[in-house]
């Protein structure tokens, strides 16, 4: 199964690619944290930590969605499709994923889906 992940560092779209098509996939939608925009309270070494553990759970959820699939499409306006990149080639259980990142703007969930559309279909 192939599939594209729109993201940024608070939110993701998981988009499935079937028959041809994309579609809104299972937990379509992903939040970093219900508490991401909440003060963090403490230092900055505090609040940096914080961050980093909510980063990385984040990360991990976005991972669980790409196990299993044969290839992955990381897309989005800021570094966090690297980030998570970086992260998935660390673990070998995603050894056998085809990871592909491409810059995108901000898009609506429709631009999401024609963008991935337009991957997989240019692609073969």
């Amino acid at each position: 199964m192939k599939a594209g992940i729109w993201m940024d560092h608070e939110s993701a779209e998981y988009i499935v690619y079937t028959n041809g098509s994309a579609m809104p996939g299972r937990n379509d939608h992903v939040v970093i944290n219900s508490e991401y925009h909440l003060p963090l309270g403490g230092g900055d070494k505090l609040k940096h930590n914080k961050e980093q553990s909510r980063q990385g759970a984040f990360y991990r959820q976005l991972g669980e969605l790409v196990a299993g699939l044969e290839e992955v499409l990381l897309f989005g306006p800021t570094e966090a499709k690297t980030e998570l990149s970086n992260m998935l080639r660390r673990d070998h259980r995603f050894d056998k994923v085809a990871i592909v990142i491409r810059p995108s703007d901000k898009l609506t969930s429709n631009q999401r889906q024609a963008f991935v559309n337009e991957y997989y279909v240019n692609q073969y």
